[in-house]
């Protein structure tokens, strides 16, 4: 299995109507669990002094099978984020030194 950095970027929060928001901010966290609990998701969350993108994660077999997941969830069906970028990672750490 592969690492893959996903970031989600251009937050159009105008795009949802505003008693939806609590409703589509829950399902993502359920998206989220879902993913950690099936062994996708590694880690995710919001970049510090910028707001508006996201940070995911993946452990998966493919770029498809990410984008399959970021596809499914409510933040990106329902235009909360305008675009995401998926990047294949490649972990550089002591067990593999560093690359080198």
């Amino acid at each position: 299995m592969a690492k893959y950095v996903v970031i989600y970027e251009d937050m159009r929060k105008d795009a949802v109507a505003p008693d939806m928001v609590e409703i589509l901010l829950k399902g993502h966290v359920e998206h989220l669990r879902d993913l950690h609990s099936r062994g996708a998701l590694f880690m995710c969350g919001p970049l510090k002094n910028s707001s508006e993108k996201g940070l995911q994660i993946f452990e998966a077999n493919s770029k498809e099978e990410v984008e399959s997941c970021v596809l499914k969830d409510p933040l990106i069906v329902h235009k909360w984020y305008a675009s995401y970028h998926i990047y294949e990672w490649i972990e550089a750490n002591e067990e593999n030194n560093y690359l080198m």
